[in-house]
């Protein structure tokens, strides 16, 4: 019976330790709505700390763009990182980004190529277009190829992303 007792203990700690990550993270939404970045950079850190890794990455755009914070491409990507890692597609995008751009680390594109797969292959729509754009323009290391381009810009539109939609040929 006691062994009951602490198992429910534990389970309703565990559930609202949650609640409160899930109101960190829209306290942290809303905080960015009203260019509020400072409070929405201490409502991040604390949902992405207790594990909300859609907040990570959040908290990781916040020190790339430079807003509310001291612009940092390595802490954003480890940022980034982080959250890509737990299987979150948009921390891959991102990641994906700042190698395309060379951003905190060296320029790879080859890396970039296989963050953005990832996050496509994930559903993300974002990273669809990324894939899109990344075949559309080319590299050193990738090809330009409109088919392929297309294809993922198709992938994109299909997952609602709007934007992409504008670029199907």
């Amino acid at each position: 019976m006691q062994k009951g007792k602490i198992v429910r203990k534990w389970l309703i700690l565990g559930i609202l330790a949650v609640a409160a990550c899930g109101d960190e993270f829209a306290d942290g939404r809303a905080a960015l709505k009203s260019h509020d970045f400072v409070r929405a950079k201490e409502h991040f850190e604390r949902a992405c700390e207790s594990g909300r890794m859609l907040a990570c990455k959040e908290l990781g755009v916040l020190y790339k763009s430079g807003d509310g914070v001291e612009r940092d491409f390595i802490r954003a990507n480890e940022l980034f990182t982080r959250a890509c890692d737990a299987g979150n597609a948009a921390g891959c995008n991102m990641l994906g980004w700042s190698y395309r751009n060379g951003q905190g680390f060296l320029r790879d594109t080859v890396q970039a190529k296989r963050l953005f797969e990832r996050s496509c292959e994930a559903g993300y729509a974002s990273g669809c277009d990324s894939l899109g754009s990344m075949y559309q323009i080319g590299s050193e290391d990738i090809a330009t190829d409109a088919t392929l381009a297309n294809e993922f810009y198709i992938k994109a539109c299909d997952l609602g992303y709007d934007d992409a939609c504008n670029k199907v040929k």
